[in-house]
């Protein structure tokens, strides 16, 4: 087989799927500026990625921003005979910002986390858009007034596109994308329009690489919570010195293990719940490569009570997570129909649950864990990952 070079097929991808977004030649410089940031600290979860997890076979690790108005992240690899290996995934150049909106548009209202800061400073008017996605190009991006609230929004984003990365690269470590394309027939970014009956295997990917992603940035968010550490006083700093701003937004989001714990829910509810299309249909599945979210977001809650009930290291009550989920998920509910204007609506989450359709997503959820069960060992040729996660 013919060599080709890794990168010619790389910009050959990007080229279909929107183009690379391009620093300085982007007239807007609020996107520059945000995707700069965002740049840095995916660079940093690429590295961590990269030095304790790609231990098995080793592999450049690659990402570029795509020039797109669009909120999505994708993921693909080089051809076996490209040179050299390289494993990519992308971002839009919209992604972070979107994120930094929706929280700044939160922590805009008052009365979203009101013990936090000067909340009686922000203003109503600020928070509100009738959509949780929309053009930043167009509109910008919300930044609370009161400097504390505007670092806690900005940690939420941060966290949130944590989720969206080690996704991606969950994809990529344990095998995934390998896999699609071996059941393809084709090294496509991305899978749309039916799958055939192949839908069970691309949602047990799916939640897998969910499953990962949320608990590797629950490790690295207790490993933050070992680092927070109160400033000592000084005389003459003023209260909303950035430093002491800074304290007081990492104390509130981590605190100790229970704050963290919580935080990190609360950022998984937004981050699902602005994707959420509709309360699920069971008659009705979806045939596309990706579940209806309300489904992957119950599946991650799931997996997180597992966790602390098989793996006494992370010193967590699974029945303390219990009752702490549903208390944040509805705060979450209520701060997103704050900035939509609406009432809480918890449709979506009693879609799944309610006494009509329980059985039937019990069906669906044993279903997947089934197939996932079954393509776990074809998956083992392609891992890059030497350690096994919980399943």
């Amino acid at each position: 087989m013919e060599k080709i070079n890794a990168y010619e097929f790389i910009d050959e991808t990007l080229g279909q799927e929107g183009g690379r977004f391009v620093f300085n030649e982007c007239p807007n410089p609020l996107l520059v500026e945000l995707n700069q940031q965002a740049s840095s600290l995916i660079s940093s979860l690429c590295h961590y990625a990269h030095s304790e997890h790609y231990t098995k076979k080793p592999r450049d690790v690659l990402f570029e921003f795509v020039a797109s108005d669009d909120f999505r992240l994708f993921s693909f690899v080089t051809p076996q005979n490209a040179e050299p290996p390289v494993d990519c995934f992308c971002i839009t150049a919209t992604v972070y910002p979107s994120l930094l909106d929706i929280f700044g548009r939160m922590l805009s209202h008052p009365q979203v986390f009101p013990d936090l800061g000067k909340a009686s400073h922000e203003e109503v008017e600020r928070s509100y858009f009738p959509t949780l996605r929309r053009s930043i190009v167009r509109h910008g991006v919300c930044v609370p007034i009161t400097k504390t609230r505007r670092i806690f929004a900005a940690t939420l984003a941060e966290l949130a596109l944590e989720i969206l990365v080690f996704h991606e690269l969950s994809h990529l470590a344990v095998g995934h994308i390998d896999f699609k394309n071996f059941i393809s027939g084709r090294n496509s970014p991305h899978t749309s329009g039916s799958l055939e009956g192949q839908n069970v295997t691309y949602h047990a990917l799916e939640m897998d690489a969910d499953c990962r992603s949320v608990l590797l940035t629950l490790n690295r968010l207790l490993r933050r919570m070992h680092s927070v550490e109160r400033v000592p006083l000084v005389r003459n700093v003023p209260p909303d010195h950035e430093i002491l701003c800074a304290e007081a937004a990492a104390l509130y989001a981590c605190a100790n293990r229970e704050r963290a714990v919580k935080t990190l829910i609360f950022v998984i509810y937004v981050l699902f719940r602005m994707h959420f299309k509709g309360v699920w249909d069971p008659e009705n599945p979806t045939k596309e490569q990706h579940q209806d979210m309300v489904l992957r977001q119950t599946w991650v809650k799931a997996t997180l009570w597992e966790i602390f009930n098989t793996r006494p290291e992370y010193q967590y009550d699974p029945m303390k997570f219990a009752r702490e989920d549903a208390e944040v998920t509805h705060y979450a509910e209520v701060a997103c129909g704050k900035i939509l204007a609406t009432e809480p609506n918890f449709d979506y989450l009693l879609s799944t649950i309610k006494p009509e359709v329980k059985n039937k997503h019990e069906t669906y959820m044993f279903n997947v864990k089934e197939e996932w069960s079954r393509i776990r060992p074809f998956l083992e040729s392609y891992k890059r990952v030497s350690e096994t996660l919980p399943p």
